[in-house]
């Protein structure tokens, strides 16, 4: 059993505990850092890849298969290719220009994320 002045000295030893140690800061937000063409401007390719994921919509070469020489890519479920900046959609079997925002009210309304 303890005595008086062991009980006292047991009740200053857990008040002068060190407090638990905090959670370490959360590590800061990825820099997005895209590539840059000769001109010193972000590449195309990739913000429309960084549109495609702040969106949750899958963006992916379809291996094998282009237009005009131009790579095509999956936008959802719509069909894309890219050339000087613009992105172009499938529709009706041609392509057609499309503002990204578009481009993601299209990919929406055929089914996809």
């Amino acid at each position: 059993a303890l005595c008086g002045s062991d009980r006292s000295f047991e009740r200053e030893r857990r008040i002068a505990a060190p407090a638990p140690a905090a959670p370490p800061p959360a590590p800061p937000a990825a820099r997005w850092d895209p590539g840059l063409d000769s001109s010193g401007f972000a590449v195309f390719a990739d913000v429309v890849a960084r549109f495609a994921a702040e969106n949750d919509v899958v963006y992916a070469p379809k291996l094998g298969r282009a237009h005009d020489g131009k790579q095509l890519y999956r936008f959802g479920p719509a069909t894309i290719y890219l050339d000087r900046n613009v992105t172009f959609v499938k529709k009706a079997e041609r392509f057609a220009p499309v503002a990204l925002e578009d481009l993601l009210e299209i990919a929406r309304s055929l089914g996809g994320p």
